[in-house]
């Protein structure tokens, strides 16, 4: 059965952390429904898990913001809703996450456990279904109890069929696949990725690799670094300062490595000082830095 409804906020900030459509709970024939499809045109549809809440009318249907954004809701836009049923190859395996901070004022250097945070997941939203670029609200508490609040995106599902899960020969040959939407099982695997350009420090055996890019710039030549006579002096900066900084992150936390944080340059003028900044900066595979002079820092 396929019914309209009228597209509202999301009544309560704790309901918004559930990540759910909100109904009344006389919505639907007052169904006890779990799972939803919503319908906003003839090739976009949506799979949420249902909460009820009385502020709402029969025919209104609440989502929060980072769900209106992801389904691209407008508030009192007309929408198609009937109920969804998950088949049994539409159980999730493992499910990837890119993760960022909520809001930039909340930003942490600290080291979250992404163990911790997916066994907090698995308590808040087992059950829960999850489609392929869904956004969501993700609230935990960490080792030391302070709050934290995530913005994640699903960025990979792998289901498995559980109508197999019988069959010991079955379970033996099954290989998970990618799906679109599933439902998230207790035991299922949950893998956090730190999202592009996010400042977040993960630990932990459910963190993902890491896309790895090389410090160095791959089309470098040292044999054209220009810097007379200096070459001993560089060999001892690089390997000091950069050496660390060419394996792989997960390599360096597995050894408990520390990364050298700077390197102090002094000397009289005229020995080769900025060059060699100038030059280091032209090595590296990132934005070359702004090169001053001492002098300016105080002139400013």
């Amino acid at each position: 059965m396929t019914i309209k409804m009228r597209v509202r906020k999301c009544p309560t900030d704790d309901l918004a952390l559930t990540n759910c459509a909100i109904l009344s709970s006389n919505a639907l024939n007052g169904l006890d429904i779990k799972h939803l499809l919503v319908k906003t045109g003839p090739a976009h549809h949506f799979v949420f898990s249902v909460r009820n809440h009385p502020s709402l009318k029969t025919d209104e249907i609440a989502f929060a913001l980072s769900q209106r954004k992801w389904a691209k809701l407008s508030l009192d836009q007309e929408v198609e809703v009937q109920q969804f049923n998950f088949n049994n190859n539409q159980f999730i395996g493992s499910i990837t996450f890119a993760a960022d901070f909520q809001s930039k004022k909340n930003q942490t250097c600290e080291p979250l456990n992404t163990d911790h945070m997916a066994r907090e997941f698995s308590i808040q939203f087992s059950g829960h279904a999850f489609t392929r670029g869904e956004l969501l609200v993700f609230k935990f508490d960490d080792d030391k109890g302070k709050s934290h609040t995530l913005a994640l995106t699903v960025t990979s599902i792998l289901g498995i069929d559980l109508s197999l899960a019988t069959n010991p020969q079955a379970v033996s040959h099954m290989k998970p696949i990618e799906i679109d939407a599933g439902q998230l099982l207790p035991n299922s695997v949950i893998i956090f990725d730190k999202a592009e350009d996010s400042v977040l420090n993960l630990i932990g055996k459910s963190k993902g690799k890491s896309s790895y890019r090389s410090i160095i710039n791959p089309d470098w030549d040292f044999q054209k670094m220009g810097i007379g006579g200096l070459d001993k002096e560089f060999s001892g900066i690089f390997r000091r300062a950069f050496a660390s900084r060419v394996f792989p992150p997960e390599f360096i936390e597995q050894l408990g490595m520390k990364h050298v944080r700077g390197i102090l340059l002094y000397g009289p003028p005229g020995t080769g000082k900025t060059l060699m900044a100038r030059q280091i900066g032209k090595m590296l595979n990132a934005r070359e830095p702004k090169i001053i002079n001492g002098p300016q820092i105080l002139d400013k």
